[in-house]
């Protein structure tokens, strides 16, 4: 399938178990996040084994070589989770505190490292997008089938319509990317074409405004870089544009949706402006540090929450941002806008420079999750971060290959 015989020909059986459970785990991301999480622990276990055989034969120096590859990725996330874990130990319950910043801030990056250690393969990663397109996909045909009689928005398996929106805004440009990227076989086409039309109708359904503000100019950077290599795929964007636009314009539910968007009297923002104040009332208060990683709910709860706040069960700040500066003060905010800044460099540089089509993908899917999360606290969110570290990794691969041939190709 899609060729990948040649670049699995030489994993050991471990290796190709361990492929396969980590493929599951990709599927079911989607679907069901407690059948993910067992193919998840599978997986964690095989690369236990796949290790120890590794070094029990002394031949480790391939996975090292990975590590010096990228080098910069575990210093980026060395420093991102050395102050959340600061955050953490300093924030009164530092037991407590170290259980959330093991399961929120490192547990859920194994996938991203999974796949830059054992299988930065270009077709493998690729299959592992096209599984993720399609988990997503069946997510919005799943959610649609259970949504009770009068649902008013799309909530997908999961039953939560931000996790659903955050499964969309990474998905959205991916797939528009497969439709437009290069001359492909009719059967295939189609069934972009199709997974497409089921995506882009769920996030009409699902009316979540984070994400359509976040998949816009992300489907936009998508279409405009391809409109500007040739005429066919300029006017291939603009029906899709104008079909999905048409679709947009002719629903009554998305209308009165859009419309709420700029009203700060509609109770969904004014709550969020509310959330939002609450959050830097605490950075006020422990402006370093914050009231520490895995104290926010408990805190906003007992201590931040205002009174003219109508939804009192909040446990996050809806925001990454302000979840961030309340949580882990002013250092850990600005741990996690260099973490996303290093991401965003990485994949502009390598759009920019090397006119690298995946590192226009990082860009593009990037800034839908990072716009998304400034309404919503997806960065917290298990299933939609791991997700995301899914598509971000596979597309480093894609990206740093394509670097390499593009470097080889130049005249010395």
């Amino acid at each position: 399938m899609f060729g990948i015989k040649k670049e699995i020909q030489n994993f050991s059986r471990l290796e190709i178990i361990f492929l396969f459970a980590f493929s599951l785990f990709i599927f079911f991301q989607c679907l069901s996040i407690a059948v993910a999480n067992i193919f998840l622990g599978i997986s964690i276990f095989f690369a236990i084994l796949v290790l120890a055989k590794k070094i029990k034969k002394k031949k480790i120096n391939d996975i090292y070589l990975k590590i010096k590859n990228n080098r910069t990725w575990f210093l980026i996330f060395g420093f991102f989770w050395a102050i959340m874990l600061l955050s953490a130990l300093f924030s009164g319950e530092p037991i407590e505190g170290a259980k959330v910043f093991f399961n929120t801030y490192v547990f859920r990056t194994f996938p991203f490292f999974f796949i830059l250690l054992f299988f930065d393969k270009p077709k493998l990663v690729f299959i592992f997008l096209i599984i993720s397109i399609i988990s997503c996909a069946l997510d919005v045909i799943g959610g649609y089938i259970i949504a009770p009689a009068g649902a008013v928005r799309l909530k997908g398996l999961f039953g939560h319509m931000m996790t659903l929106a955050g499964f969309l805004c990474v998905s959205l440009p991916l797939c528009l990317s497969l439709i437009l990227n290069r001359a492909q076989k009719l059967p295939f086409l189609i069934f972009n074409l199709v997974l497409f039309s089921i995506l882009a109708v769920g996030l009409m359904l699902n009316a979540t405004r984070g994400a359509w503000l976040g998949v816009i100019p992300a489907l936009f950077l998508v279409g405009m870089w391809f409109s500007l290599k040739s005429v066919k795929k300029t006017m291939a964007f603009i029906v899709i544009a104008a079909i999905c636009a048409s679709l947009f314009c002719s629903l009554d539910q998305v209308q009165r949706r859009v419309d709420t968007i700029t009203d700060m009297a509609y109770q969904s923002n004014s709550e969020r402006l509310l959330m939002w104040k609450s959050a830097t009332n605490m950075f006020l208060d422990h402006p370093v540090l914050g009231v520490g990683v895995g104290q926010y709910a408990d805190k906003y709860q007992k201590e931040y929450i205002l009174p003219e706040a109508k939804e009192r069960r909040q446990k996050h700040a809806h925001s990454n941002i302000f979840q961030m500066l309340g949580q882990s003060g002013a250092i850990g905010l600005i741990s996690f806008v260099l973490l996303f800044g290093y991401i965003f460099w990485f994949g502009f540089k390598s759009m920019w420079r090397n006119k690298n089509l995946y590192g226009m993908l990082i860009v593009s899917v990037s800034m839908s999750f990072f716009i998304q999360g400034l309404t919503e606290f997806n960065f917290g969110n298990s299933a939609v971060v791991k997700f995301y570290w899914v598509a971000l990794a596979s597309l480093i691969v894609l990206s740093r290959i394509k670097d390499m041939k593009n470097n080889e190709a130049r005249p010395a």
